[in-house]
C-alpha cells in the first residue's frame, strides 16, 4: 500500500467531509483537509535494496475559525497516531491564515514507513 493510501484511509476517520491529495479544488466549502508527500528518510544503501521506504506526509486543514481548524487538526493527529501502519508525528502543528479566503489553517508533518513492493 502506498503511503498516500495509508494516510487517506486513516484521515477518513476524522469526520471531515472533504479530503484531497495536494490541494482542494477552488470553491471547496470548509472545513477540508489536504495531504501531500514532502520528502522522507532514505532507506536505500549502495549494496542492497531496502525492504521499507519512508515518506514524510504533510497534512493541512482549513476551516472558518481558529477553533475549528485546531479541533480538526487534533482529530487528524489522533487518527494518524492511532493508525496501525506505524505513523509518527514530526514536530508540532503550525497555524496559518489565508487572507484572500479568510480561512484558518493548520499543518503538521507525519512519518510513514511502508513496505517496498
Amino acid at each position: 500500500m502506498l503511503p498516500e493510501e495509508i494516510v487517506y484511509a486513516a484521515l477518513g476517520q476524522t469526520g471531515c467531509p472533504s479530503i484531497f491529495p495536494d490541494v482542494a479544488p477552488e470553491g471547496t466549502a470548509p472545513p477540508w483537509l489536504a495531504y501531500q508527500m514532502v520528502g522522507g528518510q532514505t532507506a536505500a544503501y549502495m549494496s542492497n535494496r531496502p525492504e521499507l521506504m519512508n515518506a514524510r506526509i504533510q497534512v493541512s486543514v482549513w476551516a472558518l475559525s481558529r477553533a475549528d481548524a485546531s479541533a480538526l487538526m487534533h482529530r487528524v493527529i489522533a487518527v494518524l497516531c492511532d493508525a496501525p501502519a506505524g505513523i509518527t508525528m514530526i514536530g508540532a502543528p503550525v497555524s496559518s491564515y489565508e487572507h484572500r479566503n479568510r480561512l484558518y489553517g493548520a499543518r503538521a508533518d507525519f512519518s510513514v514507513w511502508y513496505p517496498l513492493s
